[in-house]
């Protein structure tokens, strides 16, 4: 593994940006997001699918969903 790139992850986790928005409006009461198609106004313009066969090759799966991740994330924001 030294020297290598790897992508930990799971292919069930290669969503875009609107989709994951949209779990995490499903947790946050109030939460709005706005689409912009214009590339001009996106900082973060990278789109792309990550591959993670590598290391699903060695046995790794991810054993928590974005939806488990993101209501773990606000337990310990709203624990501040």
């Amino acid at each position: 593994m030294k020297k290598q790139v790897w992508n930990v992850g799971d292919n069930r986790l290669n969503l875009t940006k609107i989709e994951i928005c949209k779990i995490i409006q499903k947790h946050i009461p109030g939460w709005h997001f706005e689409i912009n198609q214009t590339i001009d106004h996106d900082l973060d313009g990278r789109n792309y699918f990550v591959d993670y066969e590598k290391i699903r090759n060695i046995g790794f799966e991810a054993n928590e969903t974005l939806d488990q991740g993101i209501q773990n994330l606000i337990k310990v924001y709203n624990n501040f």
